[in-house]
């Protein structure tokens, strides 16, 4: 049965503990939601999320990500943002950045700082990854809550070029 957004919009806050990684994945853009038209993930509310499990988050993919609400994004913790998969990460817009709190960002690893830095295919450096492309929305109390431990991962090249669009 085909998970719609009107569906998601139904389910009990409670009941999201009891998904796992492979519920929400079959659930939203790499299973059943991916014959609707629009991903189910994007009615979830930011209560039904909190009552999800840190292992069900591991299940998010892109598609996923990028169809959450600014409600999701303004209620995510650093707990929940580094529990969901670093490719999954590529999927966050830059109003969804917006939305997030500085704090959720205190536990990302030097993966999370490219993948959301990164432009992707339309990045000058070829050897870019997949990635968000955010930059533009980091805000300094977003860059202060950067772990001093990944930023200091950051190596010369890729990262030196993408950090100076840091502003």
């Amino acid at each position: 049965q085909t998970i719609t957004p009107e569906k998601m919009a139904n389910f009990d806050p409670a009941a999201m503990s009891g998904f796992s990684a492979n519920d929400i994945g079959m659930m939203g853009a790499g299973g059943i939601g991916a014959n609707t038209h629009e991903n189910p993930f994007s009615s979830l509310t930011a209560e039904q999320f909190g009552n999800l499990s840190l292992d069900a988050m591991g299940g998010f993919e892109t598609e996923d990500i990028s169809s959450f609400s600014p409600e999701v994004w303004s209620a995510m913790d650093a707990s929940q943002f580094t529990a969901i998969p670093v490719e999954a990460i590529a999927g966050l817009t830059s109003e969804g950045f917006q939305n997030l709190p500085p704090e959720a960002l205190s536990q990302i690893t030097t993966d999370h700082i490219r993948t959301l830095l990164s432009q992707g295919e339309s990045d000058p450096l070829p050897t870019a990854p997949a990635g968000a492309g955010v930059g533009e929305s980091f805000t300094a109390e977003h860059v202060a809550a950067l772990p001093t431990e990944a930023i200091a991962e950051l190596s010369a090249g890729f990262d030196i070029h993408v950090l100076g669009r840091i502003s």
